[in-house]
């Protein structure tokens, strides 16, 4: 397959005059995205990018307390390169703390905590297979939503004894 997306971006190049073999955000040799470039003059962004400014994220960050992000495993590349490290350094310009909410915490999940999140919360809480995750995923997600907010509430109680 590779083999033959480089041939493809080859034809695109000698023909078209347009580069894909390398594009940005374009996959191996290009893929769909280097076609979309190529032969209908698109413009990449990163899919968090058009997501917050769809939901003009920023606008609601002034008056935000907490931001809870997250994705299927925290790890130490959470905070590089995808989603939740994109929310996060929203967050940042206006010092509101983020929490991130993992489908599982990997070994080096801990890492995050060094940049830009505040809090990392498992919503697995238990031993299982991810069929089970899934099928309880819910749950698991409410579950854990009510797990930082008992943290928030204790962090509270703690503040107001002072």
């Amino acid at each position: 397959m590779e083999t033959t997306l480089r041939s493809v971006a080859a034809l695109i190049q000698r023909d078209l005059k347009v580069s894909v073999a390398k594009l940005e955000r374009g996959g191996a040799g290009g893929g769909i995205a280097a076609g979309l470039v190529a032969f209908g003059s698109a413009k990449l962004v990163p899919g968090i990018e058009l997501v917050l400014d769809f939901a003009r994220f920023e606008r609601h960050l002034p008056d935000a307390d907490l931001v809870i992000t997250g994705e299927g495993r925290i790890d130490a590349q959470t905070a590089y390169g995808k989603a939740p490290g994109d929310v996060a350094a929203a967050a940042a310009k206006y010092g509101v703390p983020v929490a991130a909410l993992g489908g599982a915490l990997s070994r080096d999940a801990r890492e995050v905590l060094l940049s830009g999140f505040d809090a990392i919360e498992s919503a697995i809480v238990r031993d299982c297979s991810l069929d089970e995750a899934l099928n309880d995923a819910a749950s698991n997600v409410s579950d854990a939503g009510e797990h930082i907010a008992r943290w928030i509430t204790l962090g509270e109680e703690i503040t107001s004894c002072r």
